[in-house]
């Protein structure tokens, strides 16, 4: 038994909805399967719940099983700071020495406030923003190698070279990837938490389509012009240093870019923190609001 997704412990907010994906397996064939949740446990308000994933009686006939669901927790209307933690379990239809219950890894969940949500979603997108700024260093400098690459004489030695700055090209791509990866899961963090901003997520969508685009289609192409250039392509070195030039600053649009989302993040905590003196104010002055 698993629980592919999320398959890592979340902080998130009260209303969050959490995607799932419990898979589980047997060759005795599944029986009843529930996801079991306890609530602030080891204290006065520990609360045990159960959600069903495969419904009993089940057949010999189900060997494999996949429930894909969505966990709204608004409805335990849990305050910030509470704490729930889960797995799944799944019964098989094992009748001779059995029945076994099958248990999947146990994960936690943490109830946040908008105000500690948003302030961890901007020191995520600023170790993005710190990353990219490393990667654009690098293409910098692989741009200035290509350059005097360009200009070297066209012998063995040259498209020995031409390969193996291919090759970096690839391990710049596979930096711009964790980022992509690191963009992706943030973006999840928002979704399942319902903290979507139209303006932050247009910022967020922009930075993922762009990133991907270099690490599928750009950095690859630009790989195998540097091999054409090495095996004595002429042409190939001005086409390869114009696009290395375009990588190096669409990474740094990427990074402006989720340097203002974060900024927008900085924004909302503000707003909320003059939202809640405001109350305060109103509240020690005995008005409506």
């Amino acid at each position: 038994v698993r629980i592919m997704k999320p398959g890592k412990d979340l902080n998130v907010l009260p209303n969050a909805r959490i995607p799932l994906d419990v898979r589980a397996q047997d060759d005795y064939g599944l029986g009843a399967g529930t996801l079991a949740a306890v609530l602030n446990r080891g204290t006065a308000e520990e609360q045990q719940v159960r959600l069903p994933l495969i419904a009993a009686p089940a057949t010999k006939d189900l060997k494999a099983f996949s429930a894909p669901l969505v966990w709204d927790l608004a409805p335990f209307k849990l305050e910030p700071g509470r704490q729930l933690r889960y797995l799944a379990e799944v019964a098989d239809l094992d009748t001779v020495s059995g029945p076994n219950l099958g248990r999947s890894q146990e994960y936690g969940i943490t109830i946040v406030s908008r105000e500690d949500f948003e302030a961890e979603l901007q020191r995520r997108i600023e170790e993005m923003v710190s990353d990219l700024q490393r990667s654009r260093e690098q293409a910098r400098q692989l741009r200035n190698v290509t350059e005097v690459l360009a200009a070297s004489p066209p012998d063995a030695a040259r498209e020995s070279r031409a390969m193996a700055l291919g090759l970096e090209q690839g391990r710049l791509g596979e930096s711009l990837q964790q980022v992509r990866d690191a963009l992706g899961a943030l973006q999840e963090s928002v979704a399942m938490s319902g903290a979507e901003d139209p303006r932050r997520d247009a910022m967020l969508e922009g930075a993922a389509g762009t990133l991907q685009g270099l690490v599928e289609r750009r950095l690859p192409s630009i790989s195998e012009t540097l091999k054409a250039g090495g095996r004595g392509d002429a042409a190939a070195w001005p086409r390869a240093l114009a696009d290395q030039q375009e990588v190096v600053q669409e990474i740094e649009r990427v990074s402006q870019g989720l340097s203002g989302a974060a900024s927008f993040g900085d924004l909302l905590k503000r707003l909320e923190r003059l939202i809640e003196d405001n109350d305060r104010l109103i509240r020690k002055a005995g008005g409506g609001r």
